[in-house]
């Protein structure tokens, strides 16, 4: 099952273990439901690490407004 490079195996050694397919034939779920699951998670991975970025460049700019109402009395 492993590829020999004392390493975690991929998703395709995975999905060829006789275990592995007894396991999710077990409960229920294929390789194309936790292939689609992977997916929606990078996706939202990506999506998160983008607004996270942008909250980052618009922060010095929030701080400096902040500071400039609380010395203005707004």
């Amino acid at each position: 099952m492993l590829n020999g490079r004392c390493a975690e195996a991929s998703l395709d050694e995975l999905f060829g273990d006789a275990a592995m397919r007894l396991l999710m034939r077990r409960d229920g779920v294929t390789e194309s439901d936790i292939r689609a699951l992977l997916c929606t998670l990078k996706d939202a991975r990506a999506t998160d690490q983008v607004l996270a970025k942008k909250q980052q460049q618009s922060e010095p700019l929030s701080r400096s407004c902040s500071r400039e109402r609380s010395t203005h009395g707004a």
